[in-house]
């Protein structure tokens, strides 16, 4: 009955090892799951906020590129001697030889 008690001690030993081993594999496996979740709200959080991002460039391209074709039309127009004068009547108060000008009075 010697031998029965030795492999019984072999055996509960082992398994005491075995059992050992599956505990550490365990509490790595937590801390890899653990991570990949840490790291994944990190990136998911990141994404977000890249988007949110990219949101407001596109509205801002999008109210450059009217101001771009406001000021492409008025460089347009420019080249047009009617609008010029037209301006510079209107901005400068200017009139042309002969024309009559009428000030409001300051009462």
């Amino acid at each position: 009955m010697a031998g029965r008690s030795a492999t019984k001690t072999k055996s509960s030993a082992k398994a005491r090892g075995t059992r050992g081993r599956f505990r550490i594999f365990l509490v790595f496996l937590g801390c890899f799951i653990i991570w990949a979740g840490l790291a994944w709200l990190e990136q998911h959080q990141s994404l977000q906020e890249k988007k949110a991002e990219w949101v407001q460039m596109e509205q801002k391209l999008q109210e450059v590129q009217q101001e771009n074709q406001k000021l492409n039309e008025t460089s347009q127009r420019l080249q047009d001697d009617e609008y010029i004068e037209q301006k510079v009547r209107k901005d400068f108060g200017m009139a042309r030889p002969g024309d009559k000008v009428f000030q409001p009075s300051s009462e």
